[in-house]
Protein backbone atom coordinates (compact mmCIF):
# COMPACT_ATOMS: atom_id res chain seq x y z
CA UNK A 1 0.00 0.00 0.00
CA UNK A 2 1.72 3.45 -1.19
CA UNK A 3 1.75 6.04 1.92
CA UNK A 4 -0.85 8.76 1.92
CA UNK A 5 -0.12 11.73 -0.01
CA UNK A 6 -0.10 14.99 1.59
CA UNK A 7 -1.17 18.38 -0.33
CA UNK A 8 0.56 20.39 2.38
CA UNK A 9 4.27 21.83 3.07
CA UNK A 10 5.18 20.29 6.51
CA UNK A 11 6.35 23.55 7.45
CA UNK A 12 3.86 26.03 8.57
CA UNK A 13 5.91 29.20 7.00
CA UNK A 14 5.42 27.30 3.10
CA UNK A 15 2.36 27.36 1.26
CA UNK A 16 0.44 24.50 -0.13
CA UNK A 17 1.36 23.49 -3.50
CA UNK A 18 -1.46 25.51 -6.18
CA UNK A 19 -0.75 23.26 -8.79
CA UNK A 20 -3.66 20.76 -9.47
CA UNK A 21 -3.35 19.28 -13.02
CA UNK A 22 -3.72 15.73 -14.30
CA UNK A 23 -0.35 14.29 -12.33
CA UNK A 24 -2.37 15.33 -9.00
CA UNK A 25 -6.18 14.18 -10.22
CA UNK A 26 -4.14 10.90 -11.20
CA UNK A 27 -3.21 10.30 -7.78
CA UNK A 28 -6.77 11.58 -6.08
CA UNK A 29 -8.29 8.90 -8.52
CA UNK A 30 -6.15 6.13 -7.19
CA UNK A 31 -6.73 6.92 -2.99
CA UNK A 32 -9.46 4.78 -1.21
CA UNK A 33 -12.57 6.76 -0.94
CA UNK A 34 -16.05 5.49 1.01
CA UNK A 35 -18.70 5.25 -0.63
CA UNK A 36 -20.48 8.09 1.75
CA UNK A 37 -19.17 10.47 4.22
CA UNK A 38 -21.27 11.37 7.19
CA UNK A 39 -22.53 15.03 7.67
CA UNK A 40 -20.28 17.24 9.07
CA UNK A 41 -21.49 17.40 12.98
CA UNK A 42 -22.08 20.61 14.15
CA UNK A 43 -20.12 22.12 17.00
CA UNK A 44 -21.88 22.76 20.46
CA UNK A 45 -20.48 26.35 20.73
CA UNK A 46 -18.99 28.14 17.69
CA UNK A 47 -15.37 29.65 17.98
CA UNK A 48 -15.43 31.99 15.08
CA UNK A 49 -12.05 33.81 14.55
CA UNK A 50 -11.74 36.59 11.51
CA UNK A 51 -9.29 36.70 9.11
CA UNK A 52 -6.13 38.11 10.14
CA UNK A 53 -6.68 37.57 14.12
CA UNK A 54 -4.50 34.20 15.53
CA UNK A 55 -6.51 31.16 15.95
CA UNK A 56 -6.53 29.68 19.46
CA UNK A 57 -5.88 26.00 18.25
CA UNK A 58 -5.07 23.95 15.16
CA UNK A 59 -7.98 22.09 14.05
CA UNK A 60 -10.09 21.91 10.88
CA UNK A 61 -11.84 25.28 10.30
CA UNK A 62 -14.50 26.21 8.05
CA UNK A 63 -14.89 29.88 6.03
CA UNK A 64 -18.53 30.60 7.26
CA UNK A 65 -21.02 33.41 7.11
CA UNK A 66 -21.95 35.34 9.95
CA UNK A 67 -25.79 36.82 10.65
CA UNK A 68 -26.14 40.82 9.91
CA UNK A 69 -25.88 42.57 13.09
CA UNK A 70 -29.59 43.79 13.77
CA UNK A 71 -28.83 47.01 15.64
CA UNK A 72 -26.75 49.73 15.51
CA UNK A 73 -23.83 51.08 14.75
CA UNK A 74 -24.87 49.69 11.43
CA UNK A 75 -27.26 47.88 9.58
CA UNK A 76 -24.79 46.31 7.44
CA UNK A 77 -21.94 45.03 9.98
CA UNK A 78 -21.35 41.48 10.88
CA UNK A 79 -22.12 40.26 14.67
CA UNK A 80 -19.41 40.10 16.93
CA UNK A 81 -20.43 37.19 18.58
CA UNK A 82 -21.05 33.60 16.56
CA UNK A 83 -24.37 32.45 17.36
CA UNK A 84 -24.71 28.81 18.40
CA UNK A 85 -25.89 26.57 15.53
CA UNK A 86 -25.75 25.91 12.00
CA UNK A 87 -23.97 29.31 10.39
CA UNK A 88 -23.94 29.03 6.19
CA UNK A 89 -20.76 28.24 4.67
CA UNK A 90 -18.87 30.41 2.84
CA UNK A 91 -15.98 28.44 1.35
CA UNK A 92 -13.99 25.09 2.02
CA UNK A 93 -12.72 23.83 5.18
CA UNK A 94 -9.34 23.84 6.02
CA UNK A 95 -6.61 22.29 8.49
CA UNK A 96 -5.25 26.05 10.28
CA UNK A 97 -2.62 25.66 13.14
CA UNK A 98 -2.71 27.37 16.37
CA UNK A 99 -0.99 30.50 17.03
CA UNK A 100 -0.55 31.22 12.96
CA UNK A 101 -3.56 34.15 11.73
CA UNK A 102 -6.51 33.21 9.88
CA UNK A 103 -5.84 33.26 6.48
CA UNK A 104 -8.38 35.41 4.29
CA UNK A 105 -9.77 33.23 1.24
CA UNK A 106 -10.41 34.00 -2.75
CA UNK A 107 -13.63 33.82 -4.31
CA UNK A 108 -14.32 34.60 -7.67
CA UNK A 109 -15.74 38.40 -8.67
CA UNK A 110 -18.39 39.15 -11.21
CA UNK A 111 -15.51 39.37 -13.76
CA UNK A 112 -14.37 35.77 -12.89
CA UNK A 113 -11.37 37.35 -11.97
CA UNK A 114 -9.82 36.36 -8.32
CA UNK A 115 -10.64 38.17 -5.18
CA UNK A 116 -8.77 37.60 -1.75
CA UNK A 117 -11.65 38.00 0.96
CA UNK A 118 -11.34 38.66 4.75
CA UNK A 119 -13.82 35.73 6.35
CA UNK A 120 -14.70 34.45 9.46
CA UNK A 121 -13.16 30.66 10.37
CA UNK A 122 -15.33 28.44 12.73
CA UNK A 123 -13.79 25.81 14.32
CA UNK A 124 -15.03 22.30 13.17
CA UNK A 125 -12.75 20.18 15.17
CA UNK A 126 -9.98 20.78 17.76
CA UNK A 127 -6.58 18.60 17.06
CA UNK A 128 -5.33 17.82 19.99
CA UNK A 129 -3.37 14.91 18.89
CA UNK A 130 0.14 16.14 18.90
CA UNK A 131 -0.26 18.08 22.25
CA UNK A 132 2.51 15.29 24.11
CA UNK A 133 4.73 16.13 20.87
CA UNK A 134 4.68 12.67 19.38
CA UNK A 135 3.11 11.70 15.69
CA UNK A 136 0.28 9.17 15.68
CA UNK A 137 0.92 6.11 14.63
CA UNK A 138 -1.36 6.46 11.59
CA UNK A 139 0.23 8.98 10.26
CA UNK A 140 3.69 7.60 10.40
CA UNK A 141 3.80 6.66 7.13
CA UNK A 142 2.46 10.33 5.73
CA UNK A 143 4.97 11.37 2.96
CA UNK A 144 5.20 15.39 2.06
CA UNK A 145 5.86 16.61 -1.59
Amino acid sequence: MNPPLILASQYLDQPAPLVFNQTWRDKLNKLPFPDSLSPVPEPLRNTVVASGKALPCSGIWEPVELPMRKSAPSLFSRSAEAPDGPLPPAGCMNYLHGGSDAPTIEVFDADDEIEEVATQWRLIWKDDRYLDGSIPDEESAYTFP
